[in-house]
């Protein structure tokens, strides 16, 4: 059964100046904490866990945008194993092709849900997250940002025409 969502409706109170600074900075916050581990070569528990909190929370959110996509939710599980995903940073097996997968199957599926017009944005930035072979980096904080970047693009356009 599938939940009822409230309408949803603007607040036509401009926000108040106290709170956008507070929310610029918990955003500044945030961007340095992602800048900081994608400068790690190691991760720790602490780290994983966040990262997968933080994989999670892209994925819940592209299946949001496909509310009723039940079989779409299930290629994006198979494609995006955040509990996989999990277990192989903990244990040092997560390398520049597994991040590629991710990259490839979070692109492939935004692709598919943005607009034409955006469509040449989501292919450059897919480009630039993805790994070469063979590199000793991958660039996670950049992934977080730019996805989540795109997928506000992808909601407000959503909440523009109404779902």
């Amino acid at each position: 059964m599938e939940a009822m969502h409230a309408p949803r409706t603007e607040d036509p109170s401009p926000p108040h100046p106290l709170e956008e600074q507070i929310r610029a900075q918990m955003q500044r916050a945030f961007h340095d904490a992602l800048d900081q581990l994608s400068r790690k070569t190691a991760f720790d528990e602490k780290d994983v866990e966040w990262m997968a909190e933080l994989l999670g929370e892209i994925v819940r959110r592209i299946k949001a945008l496909i509310p009723r996509r039940v079989d779409l939710h299930a290629k994006i599980d198979a494609a995006i194993d955040v509990s996989l995903t999990r277990q192989m940073l903990l244990n040092s097996a997560f390398d520049g092709d597994d991040f590629n997968a991710i990259v490839n199957a979070t692109y492939d599926t935004l692709g598919r849900l943005c607009a034409p017009s955006q469509d040449e944005n989501v292919a450059r930035v897919r480009r630039s997250l993805l790994v070469v072979a063979g590199a000793p980096r991958f660039d996670i904080g950049r992934y977080v940002m730019d996805t989540n970047r795109i997928l506000d693009e992808i909601e407000r356009f959503a909440a523009l025409v109404g779902d």
